[in-house]
């Protein structure tokens, strides 16, 4: 949202403490034939090697907590990059605001129930920086057809004018159906859009 943000230590110039053990906990969410739900967010941060923050859900109001995802998942797209404690975190900077989800398929029929879900974050006793930082928390069920682009690749600095670069961007299939074809448009400063149409099996 334009004017608010969670983070480690909003009131703090040099960021976390040593030895932060901190968490963000949510309501319960009700479950209940959610196929393919998936839960998003927007991230920045800054964390220095050896700290860390992960996200976690409860399916016993709190008693117990596994945490969400690993490295290089599947259901995932910008999910964890390092370990703290014995697990996969998020750790190091991404001085820019990046958008992150994740496809809850364990919550998918048969189950039924309510889940909470927590964010963690953890410091060791060496050097702090400023922390970490969501916004724009939600869960939602995919529709039928949705596309987007998550990333761009190239161009990735700018280019003198009249400089024959190519776009290179990923497309993601944020839908619940097989996706075989999709428009992809940009636009150069002030010139006309350029339309492509992507085609293949996503």
């Amino acid at each position: 949202s334009p004017s608010h943000v969670w983070g480690t230590n909003l009131n703090m110039a040099a960021g976390y403490n040593n030895n932060a053990n901190c968490q963000l906990t949510t309501q319960l969410f009700y479950f209940n034939n959610a196929i393919n739900a998936k839960i998003s967010f927007w991230m920045k941060r800054q964390v220095q090697t050896g700290d860390g923050c992960w996200l976690e859900y409860s399916i016993d109001n709190g008693t117990t907590w596994t945490v969400l995802g690993i490295q290089n998942d599947p259901n995932a797209i910008n999910w964890y990059n390092g370990t703290y404690g014995g697990h996969d975190c998020w750790t190091g900077n991404a001085n820019n605001w990046i958008k992150l989800s994740y496809k809850l398929t364990q919550f998918n029929p048969p189950f039924i129930g309510n889940v909470r879900f927590r964010f963690n974050f953890g410091s060791n006793t060496g050097t702090v920086a400023a922390g970490f930082f969501i916004d724009d928390f939600q869960i939602f069920k995919p529709f039928q057809a949705d596309a987007g682009i998550d990333s761009v690749y190239t161009p990735n600095v700018p280019d003198a004018a009249g400089y024959p670069g190519h776009v290179k961007v990923r497309l993601n299939n944020f839908s619940s159906s097989i996706l075989t074809s999709c428009p992809i448009s940009y636009q150069i400063g002030n010139q006309a859009p350029v339309t492509e149409t992507w085609t293949g099996l996503l």
